[in-house]
Parts: structure tokens; sequence; C-alpha cells
């Protein structure tokens, strides 16, 4: 070993000296004599024959499964319609952080957005809320498919949501980042516990506290994540506040694809992401990037500094300069392991020699990412946040780690090994052990040669908790009895074939050497502890140092998104304005060999007006743009580029999406919900996106209720009115004047532009329209819906009676069944007229026409 490998290895039998000299007396109780002294006597050699190990424990952490790890409890008391506050504080497994937060919602619309976001495992509640306010909270999406509809909801006694209780319990909850390093007790200071959680939570919200309350009695009596210590740690306390998150609907993450769920293809219990939005900016490297990247794109922002922030960094990293060392990023966060679940691991007693490993492997990713940042001299604000962060301290973290684990030697053993020299004591203990082997195997010749039974195959084993015992093969000639009685020998138990025993040599062998792998694990195990209280210490300034790392790969995920897919980044202003150039669909884009971009214009820009009504043919493209609009609002402020040449946006507190959608209502029905939740909630700052409503019910009722729809949006009195995209194939909007001039001043008129070939009736010519996908202003008087059927490869003859048909309506023509050919009926009836019923010939002539048709 190297003389600085040396002094460390003295650095740290020093550090650990206190567990030293407790396991040296443990040693001395439970090992009355040395072994070497009696290998010595027995006349043992120095070869080593592995004794019997105890079976292996599997590693029983967590699954890789995508059951959700959040935990969200609700205390309110009334009815939330009359302003009563909502109390919310949710857990998250998986960062051990805690998010609290105190509201009203009148509308109801809160709320729901909570539980759309965070989709929790269990949303708790008391007793005391109420059966209304029970299925208010089990209450899915109301276009919910029937899978996905109603949340499981766990209702507590009403005193685990008492204040008091809830005071008490957060003053006696392990919180990780109020802990000093230099702190050794576990116990905690109630006094200094409070001033500190008063810095952090705001007491006078009574019910944010009582939700608190209840959701820690909930953990701690689950033992969720602290499976075998008695307190429950918290490794942070975060406020939620929930005026800078725009609202969205469940309904209008499904219609834009935001994330898309589905079953694993290999018929797996998990589920996979399928063609999502999510799915496609997903480049993260490391657990805990992929759960901040997703949290931002459920959770868009209101915040227009963090948005700009965001941007700014993407542009950052997307410049030519910053090429050469992004690459080495990206590399460095494929070995970043989620350090603060391994640590819940450490503290749960659960981690394996794995576990450690990539915590050492981790930090040394963190010491890599600060010399990148310290030699590259980087401008990137995230990487000058490693930066100023101590390397000495992670140097000696990760040092104290690989100097007392031997890593090597434990994937040999598949178990934590001590390193040699940190402790004399163990040492001589596992080279005794290691010998024990062969003095068992001395042991058992001389029980052979001084018996006078005569064995075959005769075994002295050394079992851990059992001692040492003598073991035959089962002789099936023999009785089991007959086994069982054998002089000199006390017959213990049977197993895989063996008979094991006790006599006065074993049982001197278990006063003389005792239980010697008991006592290097306890030994190892000491060590071990006290390691894990130092990694615990330490917890707050790694996890800090985590979230920096997450967000770093969350940033450099969108940024090889935005060069992947030719994204470009938004200018967000304060006007409420939306400007699109050349913008497209990002899923759409990738799923065609050539995407048509186009422009819209929305709200207070020089030329736009608030409200889009679209037209054109089915297919032409309308329900594409609608949703790439969306899209595009919805990425700037998650603070990614967006799929467009250029864009200028103004923040959007809500998007409304009606489009077809799964639920157990019918189709009109679910049209009105969706429609009347828009037009009571919708400020000036939303966007709606209304794709055909009206066609569940009759022609006349749609066409009047989308009517009188545009007229009320389009008419809000000041600067009221929200942004809307509206498509439709109600023409009669137009043709019968049902749009005033008034509603024309907020209304622009745009239509998917198409090419047509003439067509007749003797010349079908199939495939009559091109469509352009390209929007243009004007109104579409025609739906092409024959041409779009044609298109669609339905049969010819098909589509030639439907153009028939199509053509005597529009022509106020009559229509007649598809056998009948008028022109013979007339001359058939003419000459019925004329008939002459004495003419034999005639009659006959008649008759036979007649048989003919």
């Amino acid at each position: 070993m190297s003389d600085d490998g040396t002094t460390v290895v003295k650095q740290q039998e020093q550090r650990f000296h206190g567990a030293f000299t407790t396991i040296s007396s443990m040693g001395t109780r439970r090992m009355q004599a040395p072994l070497s002294s009696l290998m010595s006597s027995a006349g043992a050699d120095s070869s080593s024959v592995s004794p019997v190990e105890e079976p292996e424990r599997g590693d029983d952490g967590p699954d890789a499964s995508n059951d959700s790890s959040i935990y969200l409890a609700v205390s309110m008391k009334g009815n939330p319609a009359n302003g009563k506050p909502i109390g919310v504080a949710y857990f998250d497994a998986d960062t051990d952080i805690l998010h609290a937060g105190q509201f009203t919602d009148v509308e109801r619309c809160l709320l729901q957005s909570v539980k759309t976001s965070l989709s929790p495992r269990a949303i708790l509640t008391s007793t005391r809320s109420g059966d209304d306010n029970f299925e208010l909270l089990k209450m899915g999406p109301i276009d919910a498919s029937d899978d996905s509809a109603g949340y499981n909801v766990v209702t507590v006694k009403r005193s685990e949501f008492n204040f008091d209780a809830a005071v008490h319990r957060l003053k006696l909850t392990h919180i990780a980042e109020f802990q000093s390093e230099a702190v050794e007790s576990d116990e905690v200071d109630e006094f200094s516990q409070q001033l500190k959680l008063m810095s952090v939570l705001n007491f006078d919200k009574r019910e944010m506290i009582c939700a608190i309350g209840g959701l820690l009695s909930y953990l701690h009596r689950n033992r969720i994540n602290h499976q075998l210590d008695d307190q429950l740690t918290v490794s942070a306390i975060r406020s939620l506040d929930l005026s800078d998150i725009m609202i969205v609907e469940s309904s209008a993450m499904r219609s834009l694809c935001i994330f898309q769920r589905e079953s694993h293809p290999v018929g797996s219990s998990t589920r996979k992401e399928g063609l999502s939005i999510f799915g496609l900016l997903d480049e993260t490297k490391t657990a805990q990037g992929r759960r901040l990247l997703k949290s931002w794109l459920m959770n868009p922002t209101l915040n227009i500094d963090t948005i700009i922030q965001r941007h700014e960094a993407v542009e950052q990293l997307l410049h030519p300069n910053n090429e050469h060392w992004l690459a080495e990023v990206a590399l460095i966060l494929r070995s970043v392991k989620d350090i603060n679940r391994l640590i819940s691991k450490i503290q749960n007693v659960r981690a394996t020699y794995s576990d450690w490993a990539l915590i050492s492997e981790t930090l040394q990713q963190f010491i890599a990412l600060h010399e990148l940042a310290k030699r590259e001299n980087l401008e990137f604000e995230h990487l000058r946040k490693i930066a100023s962060e101590s390397e000495d301290e992670l140097l000696e973290l990760n040092n104290l780690i690989t100097s007392v684990i031997d890593f090597a030697q434990s994937r040999v053993t598949q178990k934590l090994e001590i390193r040699a020299g940190i402790s004399p004591q163990l040492d001589s203990l596992k080279h005794d052990y290691e010998r024990l082997g062969d003095f068992l195997t001395t042991v058992a010749e001389e029980l052979f040669q001084s018996s006078p039974a005569t064995f075959s195959g005769v075994e002295v084993l050394h079992l851990p908790q059992l001692g040492h015992l003598i073991a035959l093969p089962v002789d099936a000639n023999r009785d089991i009895q007959t086994h069982k009685h054998i002089d000199q020998l006390e017959f213990q138990f049977i197993a895989e074939d063996k008979l094991f025993y006790k006599n006065e040599r074993t049982r001197q062998l278990d006063n003389e050497i005792g239980d010697i792998r008991g006592v290097i694990c306890d030994i190892q195990s000491s060590f071990i502890r006290e390691l894990a209280e130092y990694v615990i210490r330490c917890r707050s300034r790694l996890t800090a140092l985590s979230a920096i790392v997450a967000e770093i790969d969350s940033l450099v995920s969108l940024a090889q998104a935005a060069a992947s897919y030719g994204l470009t980044r938004p200018a967000m202003v304060s006007e409420n304005c939306l400007r699109i150039q050349n913008g497209f669909h990002l899923l759409q884009d990738q799923t065609v060999d050539q995407f048509i971009p186009n422009d819209t214009t929305l709200g207070d820009c020089d030329d736009g007006k608030p409200v889009i009504v679209l037209t054109g043919p089915n297919s032409s493209g309308k329900s594409v743009l609608l949703k790439q609009v969306g899209i595009i609002a919805y990425l700037a402020q998650c603070g990614s580029f967006v799929p467009a040449q250029k864009a200028v946006l103004g923040l959007t507190d809500r998007i409304f999406c009606h489009m077809d959608i799964a639920s157990n209502l019918s189709t009109f029905a679910a049209d009105c919900n969706q429609i009347s939740y828009m037009l009571k909630h919708a400020t000036s700052s939303s966007l709606l996106l209304l794709d055909e409503f009206g066609k569940g019910t009759s022609k006349e009722d749609g066409l009047a209720l989308l009517a009188t729809t545009l007229r009320y949006i389009s008419n809000r009195p000041g600067q009221e009115c929200p942004r809307a995209i509206v498509t439709t194939h109600f023409h009669e909007l137009f043709s019968f004047g049902l749009l005033s001039q008034d509603d024309a001043t907020n209304i622009a008129c745009f239509k998917m532009d198409i090419v047509t070939k003439p067509l007749t009736m003797t010349a079908p010519i199939p495939n009559s329209v091109a469509f352009l996908y390209k929007m243009v202003p004007g109104i579409s008087m025609h739906s092409y819906g024959v041409e779009c059927a044609s298109q669609a490869g339905l049969p010819e003859h098909v589509i030639n009676r439907a153009r028939s048909v199509s053509e005597s309506y529009m022509n106020f023509k009559p229509v007649y069944r598809i056998y009948e050919e008028p022109e013979s009926f007339i001359k058939l009836y003419n000459s019925f007229l004329g008939l002459d019923v004495e003419d034999d010939q005639q009659v006959s002539a008649f008759v036979s026409t007649l048989g003919s048709l």
C-alpha cells in the first residue's frame, strides 16, 4: 500500500476508534481463546477450506414499478364553494421532500389540478371532511376514461388531522436540512425545531398544518420510507404555491398528448411512455433529472423570470462554443445515480454493497463535474453552482467510503466487507476464519480415528448462531430412528440429506472459539453503521447537489431535444399576445415525410384578433393546427424551446381543449360539460381550443349553440376576451349571417387551403381535392366530405352515388332511389295515356315494356 493509502487508513482507524473499542470488548466476551493456538495444537495447516456461510439476504428495496411515489393529504372543513380554505400536503417517497400549501377554491378547479398533476398513490383526508368532500376528492376528471376515473381516497380519524397534534408531530420529525453536520445526537430539540419550522411554514394556515399532521401520521404508521427506523425522516420542506402554475385540465393534457402511458409490449405489469411530448423531450440520463423534467411538464409555470431563465440556459447549452464540454457533461451524467434514494436505503438499513458502490461512483461524478466547471471556467450558472461547492468535502467523503469498504472483496462475497488495515482485531479474526475450514477438517479426522463407531463422510462444520456441529450423510439402508441414537453423539436436526449432532468436542469448540462469524459481522456492522451515520449527516448537502445535477440534466435534455427536432426559443412578453411563425406539430412532424408549417396570430398583436374561426374540408389539418398552437403555448411555459421558426408569446394562465374524449357521458353531454367549464373559468389570458363544438346533436341546435358561444366569448367587455381558436363545419354561421358585424371585430376567419379539379357526373375524377394544409384568410363553404371519403378508399360506386345525392341536394333536385330510371317511367306514363285498350298489339307492347322494368 502506498504511503498516502497508509495515511488514509490510519485516519479512518482513528475516526472509528470508538467503534473499535466497543467491538473489542464484545469480541473478548464472545471469543474465549485465540483460534491460532487451537489450530496449532491440532496441527492444522494454512490451506483454506471455506466454512458454511449463512444464507444471503435478498435486497427488498423499492422496485422499479411505475406506481406513484406521492402521498397527498387534504384538510378542509365545510364546503370549498363557500370560500373555506383547503390545506394540502404531499410527500414524495422518491426524494423524501414534503410540500405543503393552503388556498381557497370556490370553483373547485385548483384542487382538481393538484390531483391531476400529482397523480397520487393515495389521498388522505379525515372523517370530518364529510361525504360531499370525500366524493370531490375521489372524483377523477369528468371526461376520464373508465380505467382512470377516480382516486384512491383513504379516510382516517379526525384526531390525526388535529392542529395541536400536527404541530407536535412536526416538532418531533427529523428534517435533514435542519440538522447540522456537527450534530451527533438523533434527538430533536423541540424549541429549536419549531423556530426552524417557522422559517419555512406559516402556522397561521391551520388547514395546511392539519394536512401535514395527517400526512406525517399516515407515513409513520405505514412506515413509508422508514421500515426499520422508528423515526420518519423528511429531507426538506417546501411550500406549494399554486398561483405560479398554469392550470391545465387532464382532458387538455390528453388532447395535446403531453404524456401517453401505455402497456409494456412484453406483457409486464409496468407501463412505458408512448409517443408523447414528454417522450420526445426526455433525453435525461438520471432518475432525478427525469422526475424534474416530468414535473416541469406537469406544471407549466406562470413565473416569467423562471421561464426566461430556463430558455436562456437551453440557449447557452446550444451555443457552438459549448459543444465540447456539453458532450462531456452528458457522459458524466450517465453515471450519476439518485443519491437521495440511496441514502434513504442506508437510513433504512437496506443498502447493499452495490448501493454503497453507487454512492461512491456518484460522488466521483460530482467531483468530475466540479473539476470540469473549474477547468473550463464556464459561465453556465448551474455548473458555477457546483463549482462553488467544496470539492474537498466530496473528496473526503468518497475517500472515507472507499477506504473503509473493500468493494472488490464485497463483490466476491456479495456482502459488505471492511477493508484490511482498518482494524487489526478484525483482520486477525478474518484470517482465523479463513483457516477455520482446515482446522475443522483436522477435528473431523480426529473424531473419525477416536470414535468406536464406523463413520463415512463425517464433517465438522461451523454454522453461524448454531455453533459447531458434526454432520453425517443419511444412510438410506438405516432407519431414521437408528440415526438419532448414536453413542456419544446428541442428535440436533436433519437438513439437506445430512444429520447434525453435537458432542463434548463440539461444545468445547463452542466455548473456546465461539461464534467467530458473528463477531466478524458485528464488528463490520459497527463500522458500516458509523460510516452510514456520517453519510446521513451529509445528506442535506448531497441532496442540494443532486438537485443541481437534476436541473442540469433536465436542461441538457431540453437542449438536445431542441437540436434534434428543430425547436427555437420563444420570445416571452407581458402582453396578451400569441404570434407563431411557421409553427408545426411536434408529434405529427415525426410521422410524416413533410409537414406543412403554419402562421398563427391571436390576441394583442398588431394585426391579431382574440378569436379565430377556422373552416375547411375534412382531413385538411384543422385539428392538427389547433393542437400545435396549444403545444407551443404549453411548452414555452415549461421552459422548453417550441416547434416554430419564431414565436412571440404572452403568458397563458389556463389551456382548455374541447376535442374528442373518452367519457361515460354521451358525446353531446360531454361537449356541454366542457364548454360550460371553459366559459366559467376562462380569463383574458386563457387559451381556448374548440374542435367542432355542436356536432353531437342536430344541425340546427349545434349551429345555434356554436353561434351563441362565439358571441359570448367575443363580446366579453373590455380586455376580458380570451384567446380562442374554433374549428367548425357549420358554414351557415356566415351564410345565414348568425355572426353580426359587431361580433366580427374580435373574430378572424381563416380556412384550410385546397386545390380543386372540375367534376362531372359522366366522368368522375377520383381524388379531385388536393389538401395544401395551409391556413389562409377566408371562409370555406364546402366540407368536401365525399372527396375525403374517396381518398380514404371507399368503394367507387359508393362515392359516385354520394356525389349524385350531394349534387341533387345542392341544386334542389329530387333524389331518386338508386335503381330508378325517371326517363323510362315518363315514357311508360305517356304510352299508357295514349294506350288503345281495344288494340291487342298496343296492349301486348305495353305489357312487354312494363315487364322489362
